[in-house]
Formats: C-alpha cells, structure tokens, sequence
C-alpha cells in the first residue's frame, strides 16, 4: 500500500477547496454561494467595516447605526456599505467573499473567523491537515450570519485601579478617604 493512500484527496471541485492560507488568514474557492456578489466585514484596531451587495442580505442600514454591543461608539451607513469606530477589542478580523473567492483571517486566532493555524500553497494543505483542496480550516460562522450582526465577547469585568474598599485605606493609614479632602 502505497502512502498516497493515505492522504485525504477531496479533489478540486468539492467545495469549499482551501487554495492558499498562511498562518491566520486563507483564501478558499467556494461555489456553493448562489445570488452573491460580494459581502464582507472587517475589524482593524478601532475601525469596523461592513459591504454587501447580494440580495438575499438584510440592508446594513441608512445613516447612524451604531450597535453598542459590539462596542462601537459612531458608525454610519448606505444600505451596501458601513465604516465605524469602535473600541479595540482585536488587532484585526476580516471575513468576505467576492464571486466564488472566500477570504477569512484573524489576529489573534477567532473560532468565529480562524480558529487555528492554516498552512495552504496552490491548492496544497499541510495544516490543519494534509489535503489537496480541502475543506478542513475553512469554516468561518462569521459568513454565515448578516454582516453587520456579530458575536458579542463574553462580558468583562471592568478594571479598577482604585481599591476604595475600608480594608484598603486601612494599609495606608487613612481611617476615611473623606479625610483626604
């Protein structure tokens, strides 16, 4: 038996076929997106984007429509397009299609965008598996939902640099902090 046995080969046109990803970002062909021109969605520091022109997709909107619960503090919006400000949450996440060209990175690792490492040349896979054209690493639920709905992070406790608590006036020797005053 020789080794090329073992390799799963799905072949070039099973979709999604994984062509090229380096580390935290691929590009996949996937013709399974009927009705789509484009659509896609993109976080860099403190900046959010949205774009869509497929008809099956709700509208993004028309003027101010900033979502707080992704943290965002001003974004306006055309009902193809949205351009925002946030608050930084990622270095950058970017997930999209163009035709049958689907395009997914994140930085750090997203299970929402890319969840692990990706190794992929010409078609090649060699992480997470070895494979030419698979599939496997190209599912991103981030292409799935609206563009502009997002999975909201787990909350976070808010940071306080100020112990006000009694027991910590007491370790600097001040009976109240009214006495500060």
């Amino acid at each position: 038996m020789s080794k090329h046995n073992d390799v799963e080969s799905s072949g070039c046109l099973d979709t999604p076929c994984m062509v090229y990803g380096f580390g935290c970002i691929y590009w996949a062909f996937d013709c399974n997106t009927s009705g789509l021109v484009c659509k896609g969605k993109s976080e860099e520091l403190c900046i959010v984007r949205e774009a869509c022109l497929d008809f099956n997709e709700p509208s993004l909107g028309w003027g101010l429509v900033t979502d707080e619960t992704n943290r965002e503090f001003c974004k306006v919006a055309a009902p193809c397009c949205a351009v925002g400000l946030k608050f930084p949450e990622y270095c950058c996440r970017i997930g999209g299609w163009f035709l049958c060209i689907k395009t997914v990175g994140s930085l750090p690792f997203d299970k929402d965008y890319v969840g692990k490492p990706i190794c992929a040349v010409g078609g090649v896979q060699c992480f997470p598996e070895f494979s030419c054209c698979g599939r496997s690493g190209t599912e991103s639920a981030c292409l799935e939902r609206p563009m502009n709905v997002y999975l909201i992070s787990p909350s976070r406790k808010a940071m306080s640099r100020v112990d006000d608590s009694p027991e910590a006036g007491e370790k600097a020797g001040i009976a109240n902090y009214n006495d500060l005053e």
